[in-house]
């Protein structure tokens, strides 16, 4: 499947958020730059936050629905979907919002892209007939290719840095758990990680390969988890009142992005995993949340 462009007018809105990551005390410095969705100017768009300048860039300005959005490894890009075919498709753009691509284009709904460490596929969860599997696709809309069962209602994909295996949620028998798929072995090797009889989702693995972080439901709260791989041990990382989801790392590992609900608001923090700090990062009357987080490895490059 060949790509095609998407012409649209990508308008740059640049905002000051009151409550700022500038404000932290860590001992760690906060650096990079948060993409997220936010309903802000009243549908679903894309956003970028600067830490390094405390600003925000609005990337997207429609009519439709853009979220999800995940960087390509080197910052370059920002893969996200929208419902502007009246049906969820993956689309890439360049960091400042310029050269929109549709890449999607299947008849399959897709949610929840995560490019591969080395830049050459993205993985999504794409939905056909209720079911939900994982696919690969290459940056520029060739080799379409599902990975999981058909059987298995498989979602959410994240890989591991060295891109050998996916974590991803799977539904079985009503349950929904944490597995990972290793994609070296010649029968995708599938292990079971969670065992919770509430849901288990949003897994997303860490910089170090070491650990994984999840949402849960458990223990009568809705919090971020992480899950020890060497171990099995499971650690609620912010056990509070509110309910707390879409959890992500920086590229230290020390800290996670999250989106919290507290005061009826749905807005987006940062949490130091050394220290306890967390740090409102957003604060909007509107829906903001769905953070990826991009650190730049290779300043001087």
């Amino acid at each position: 499947m060949l790509p095609f462009r998407l012409f649209i007018i990508v308008c740059v809105t640049i905002l000051v958020f009151p409550n700022s990551v500038f404000e932290s005390q860590s001992d760690q410095e906060i650096e990079g730059s948060l993409t997220f969705a936010s309903d802000r100017d009243g549908d679903l768009e894309i956003f970028v936050l600067n830490i390094d300048t405390n600003k925000t860039d609005q990337l997207t300005e429609n009519s439709t629905a853009d979220f999800s959005p995940d960087w390509s490894p080197d910052g370059t890009q920002i893969a996200y979907v929208s419902d502007g075919s009246g049906k969820n498709e993956l689309y890439v753009m360049n960091n400042d919002g310029g050269k929109v691509t549709q890449i999607t284009d299947s008849g399959i709904d897709v949610f929840c892209p995560s490019w591969s460490p080395d830049g050459t596929q993205i993985a999504f969860s794409g939905v056909t007939n209720n079911k939900s599997s994982i696919y690969f696709i290459s940056p520029d809309g060739r080799n379409l290719q599902r990975i999981t069962d058909p059987k298995t209602d498989a979602s959410c994909p994240s890989w591991s840095p060295d891109g050998t295996q996916i974590v991803f949620t799977a539904v079985i028998d009503n349950n929904s758990e944490i597995y990972v798929l290793s994609l070296n072995s010649s029968e995708n090797e599938v292990l079971q990680l969670t065992n919770n009889p509430s849901l288990d989702n949003e897994a997303k693995w860490s910089p170090d390969g070491n650990r994984i972080l999840f949402y849960s439901i458990r223990d009568s709260s809705e919090d971020i988890f992480i899950y020890d791989i060497d171990s099995g041990s499971i650690v609620n990382v912010n056990d509070n009142e509110f309910i707390d989801y879409s959890p992500n790392w920086d590229s230290s590992g020390q800290f996670i992005v999250y989106t919290s609900i507290q005061n009826d608001n749905q807005d987006i923090y940062i949490q130091d995993l050394t220290s306890g700090e967390i740090i409102r990062v957003t604060d909007s009357p509107a829906y903001d949340g769905d953070a990826d987080w991009w650190v730049d490895m290779n300043p001087d490059s």
